[in-house]
């Protein structure tokens, strides 16, 4: 482990100075999430630390789809075990998917056993949308994408008409330069920022 981190010191550090300021984002190796996700590391969601961050996006997600009086599909990038899933479950939904890399993480996730939703693995800088959605989720997921922009373009063919990204985003090291290069190529329809008890802060954003 120790010389795993030793070996990866010269790609953090070309990320920090380089590449982190540009609005470019770190990608995580699929087997060291996995490996998180077995050993619990990321629980610490499930926690009313993060509810206030999560209810923004189910509340963007219900007032959105009023005004296309429609029950939304929902595409969920980066779903992990399942924790918006189930917020978002007690509100009326079309459908949801959520995709993550992490296998251990979609087993949580579909353990959960939620009304109109389906979990699945996959490579999301790969995988290619065969359906269309209201809404595509990105809680906290958008800095692990090399490119944010170029992810967010390609993924914009699979939003319906009226569709729109909602996206959060815990402001942290320079998740304000990925926000910078983002709004310089989409339009934001609207946007909160969230401060729980501990002082910790996320942008939610609706972006078009």
């Amino acid at each position: 482990m120790l010389l795993d981190s030793i070996m990866q010191l010269p790609q953090k550090l070309r990320y920090k100075l380089f590449d982190a300021p540009k609005g470019y984002g770190l990608p995580v190796a699929a087997e060291l999430l996995e490996q998180q996700f077995k050993d619990g590391f990321w629980k610490f969601l499930d926690s009313s630390d993060e509810l206030a961050n999560y209810m923004v996006t189910v509340g963007y997600v219900q007032h959105l789809a009023k005004t296309l009086n429609t029950e939304p599909s929902l595409l969920d990038i980066g779903c992990g075990h399942g924790n918006l899933a189930e917020l978002l479950s007690g509100y009326p939904m079309k459908s949801y998917l959520g995709l993550d890399v992490s296998a251990e993480a979609v087993r949580q996730a579909t353990a959960r056993e939620l009304k109109n939703s389906a979990f699945q693995v996959a490579d999301v800088e790969e995988w290619m949308p065969t359906e269309k959605f209201d809404f595509i989720l990105l809680t906290g997921s958008i800095c692990y994408f090399k490119d944010p922009v170029a992810f967010l373009r390609r993924y914009s063919a699979a939003l319906n008409e009226g569709g729109a990204f909602i996206i959060a985003l815990w402001r942290y090291g320079h998740n304000s330069a990925i926000w910078r290069n983002i709004e310089e190529h989409f339009k934001v329809l609207d946007s909160t920022i969230v401060t729980n008890h501990k002082g910790q802060m996320w942008d939610v954003k609706v972006l078009r």
